[in-house]
């Protein structure tokens, strides 16, 4: 007992001093492998060192896990150096580790910097830590629209596509106006097929809620209790509900039940 004890004591400090996963520090220890050695220009401490690893394919993920794991105060600064590193995936990664903390000018920032990065995965990272309300503790307080016009134009399809789904949940008309040109003008049909996905979505959610204030006020919270799901209602109740249309319309079929009203709400 004594032994293994000591052998997970090992395979811990392994972890934390290469970012290896539990499975991976246990084999390389069983075969006498010791960690390599920091390099003479490398950081001592085990936090930058995790940054470092990043770079490295095999020990990538689990030094993010390590990272994530940083309470905000340690990890802000870690994925700010990080940002300017020499590897994209680097750069990437911490990118990705800003997502979930809360902004602070400096992040802002860097993350603002990295929209012009010579790597499109690093310019994706940075874009979806921008403008991604839902990862934030507190929201996000950023205004969409010049950073999303700005990537509009990006080289890269991938980008341009993040741009796309990062409207779907608004509908300002700058921002409705900004999918009809991706849908008509983007250079690349894949991202000109998912704006007019995108367009029509946000058109059903809108004539959805129309048809929504016109239900009988006892409906209503029955509706809405489906959001993000297709509903079908008949004789002033919800019968078949379902994240998809065909499943729904299925449903109703094998009720008889085709004079059913169905709903979509995001």
């Amino acid at each position: 007992m004594p032994k293994d004890k000591d052998l997970k004591r090992l395979v811990r400090r392994r972890m934390a001093d290469t970012g290896e996963p539990y499975t991976a520090a246990r084999a390389a220890l069983e075969r006498g492998h010791e960690p390599e050695p920091l390099g003479p220009s490398e950081p001592p401490d085990r936090i930058s060192r995790w940054v470092e690893l990043l770079a490295v394919v095999q020990h990538a993920n689990g030094a993010y896990a390590l990272l994530k794991s940083l309470p905000p105060a340690q990890l802000r600064p870690a994925a700010l150096r990080g940002l300017t590193h020499e590897s994209w995936r680097v750069r990437r990664s911490c990118s990705l580790l800003l997502d979930d903390l809360v902004f602070t000018d400096e992040t802002i920032a860097a993350l603002q910097q990295r929209l012009d990065d010579e790597h499109p995965k690093v310019r994706k990272a940075a874009l979806h830590a921008l403008t991604c309300a839902h990862c934030k503790p507190d929201g996000c307080a950023l205004e969409l629209r010049p950073l999303l016009e700005r990537m509009a134009g990006d080289p890269d399809r991938l980008v341009r596509k993040s741009v796309v789904t990062s409207m779907w949940r608004t509908e300002a008309d700058w921002a409705i106006n900004l999918l009809h040109r991706f849908a008509a003008d983007d250079p690349s049909a894949y991202v000109r097929d998912i704006a007019a996905l995108t367009l029509e979505r946000i058109e059903r959610n809108q004539r959805a809620r129309v048809t929504l204030d016109a239900l009988p006020p006892e409906l209503r919270p029955k509706v809405e209790r489906h959001r993000g799901k297709w509903v079908a209602v008949a004789d002033g109740r919800v019968i078949a509900a379902d994240r998809s249309r065909r499943t729904v319309l299925r449903a109703m079929r094998g009720m008889g039940r085709q004079d059913a009203e169905v709903y979509c709400l995001a």
